[in-house]
């Protein structure tokens, strides 16, 4: 029974934000990247939500407080696998080590109005 409540709740959610369905990819890695940080693709992306992001994608059974291109990867949507090389690449630099002094600096980069809200359309400075 419980099963069956997750599941319709699961439909309801896909049914209510599409952006929650797989056939829905987003159409450019921004837009991937903005929804696995937000949850959708309206609104914006808070401090708390960018840095929970982070703590999400350091996710091995030892967390180190950094993310490695793997761990970037399996959690981003992009359409090729290519373009969330490059956002990493971009982001974290030449270690291929993403810390969170990094993923901090990001965050300032990407919100042009200094508001503490990035929007989908502050986001394409990540690559």
């Amino acid at each position: 029974m419980l099963t069956l409540r997750l599941l319709a709740g699961l439909m309801v959610a896909t049914a209510v934000r599409p952006e929650l369905s797989s056939d829905n990819a987003p159409d450019d890695c921004e837009k991937a990247i903005f929804v696995f940080i937000n949850g959708h693709v309206t609104g914006a992306i808070e401090l708390e939500e960018w840095f929970g992001a982070f703590q999400k994608m350091d996710d091995d059974e030892k967390t180190d407080h950094t993310v490695s291109l793997e761990e970037f990867t399996r959690h981003m949507t992009c359409k090729e696998d290519s373009d969330e090389a490059k956002v990493f690449q971009k982001v974290a630099g030449d270690d291929n080590v993403l810390t969170m002094e990094e993923w901090a600096a990001a965050y300032k980069k990407v919100d042009a109005d200094k508001d503490y809200a990035v929007t989908l359309a502050e986001i394409d400075k990540l690559s």
